[in-house]
């Protein structure tokens, strides 16, 4: 495939709790796995919230830890190894959070494993 030559695309690294950006900056924020380690998952959305343009899109990949007993049994023996789930939401918990958040679904996909994987993608409202 040929190169593309994109010059409007910049990629930027921050903390998702306290991002370094002014207001209305990007046309699409992706946070993909990280929502459910947060101890404040609601600040980093309002954070996202805050730096998209409006109709700004936010995609937002998360595994749902709470999803059933086999997700749950799972996620419990990750946390024995030091991995700390914070957030076990559902799929549909998922879905509610997000919305309840500002943001309008546009696409929500759930990807069946034994932790499940919702493919978010959401329009600030």
């Amino acid at each position: 495939q040929a190169e593309k030559n994109f010059i409007n695309i910049d990629f930027r690294i921050g903390n998702i709790s306290d991002l370094p950006f002014r207001e209305i900056t990007f046309d699409v924020v992706l946070a993909s796995n990280v929502l459910h380690l947060l101890s404040d998952p609601n600040r980093a959305l309002f954070e996202i919230n805050r730096v998209l343009k409006p109709n700004g899109k936010a995609i937002l990949p998360t595994f749902c830890h709470g999803e059933n007993i086999i997700s749950r049994t799972i996620s419990f023996l990750m946390s024995l190894s030091g991995i700390k789930i914070r957030n076990k939401w559902s799929t549909e918990s998922f879905k509610y959070f997000v919305e309840s958040s500002g943001f309008k679904m546009l696409r929500f996909e759930v990807i069946q494993g034994k932790i499940p994987l919702v493919y978010l993608l959401a329009e600030k409202s």
